[in-house]
Formats: C-alpha cells, sequence, structure tokens
C-alpha cells in the first residue's frame, strides 16, 4: 500500500473531520466524516459553501478565527459553534493552518474539527 492510499483509508475513516478552503473561504475539499457531523447527504452539498456565512453560527467567530490564523499563521483547540443541516448547532474544536500554493502563496486554510458537544454540555 502506497502513502497516497493509506492516507486516503485515514481520512475515508477517521470521524475527525479534515477540511480545506480557498482564499475566500469556500470549502474546496472536506473528509466523508463531514457528512456525519453536519447531517448533509453528501460531501458534493458542502463543496463550494462559504464557511463564514453557511457553517459559523455566528460569522464573528470566523472573522476571530481568522485574526488569530493571520497573527500565528495557525489556531490550536479553537473552539467554534457550527450549524448543522437541520439548523442545530454543535461546538467543535478545530487545529487549522494556512496552507500555500507551489509558489508559497497562501491559497486557504485547512485543518481538523472535533465535534466537543458532548464535553461541553457535561462542563
Amino acid at each position: 500500500m502506497d502513502i497516497g492510499e493509506i492516507l486516503r483509508s485515514v481520512l475515508n475513516n477517521a470521524n475527525d473531520v479534515f477540511y480545506r478552503t480557498d482564499r475566500e473561504g469556500r470549502v474546496v475539499w472536506v473528509s466523508p466524516s463531514t457528512i456525519k457531523m453536519l447531517g448533509y447527504k453528501s460531501v458534493d452539498e458542502l463543496l463550494g459553501r462559504k464557511l463564514a456565512e453557511d457553517f459559523f453560527s455566528n460569522p464573528e467567530q470566523r472573522h476571530i478565527f481568522l485574526e488569530k490564523l493571520i497573527k500565528n499563521g495557525k489556531v490550536n483547540d479553537y473552539e467554534v459553534e457550527l450549524r448543522k443541516a437541520d439548523g442545530t448547532t454543535i461546538t467543535v474544536s478545530t487545529n487549522s493552518h494556512y496552507y500555500k500554493d507551489d509558489s508559497g502563496n497562501i491559497a486557504g486554510v485547512e485543518g481538523i474539527c472535533r465535534d466537543i458537544t458532548d464535553r461541553k454540555r457535561v462542563e
């Protein structure tokens, strides 16, 4: 099995979500686990949507998230509420960073999100 097959297997079977957006915040790739986490029927339903407008329950959280990214180049354990397909919200913790194109320019943001809704309820 080559490294590409291993990575595909990991991403296709993980409970956490891997996502990637372009510079404008549009979703360009998400792992299949996103379907379950956000209650959509397919990955295709998510592609092209804007994170701030379509998924963040409070778009201001996206603004703060981006400010932290600009300052540090990454965020760790950043908590945010996301809106699911049915309108309900979940709390996720994300580790995210900028990714760059072949010329070294920022191409967008990518990261991993973990649903921590149950943990937050207990707290």
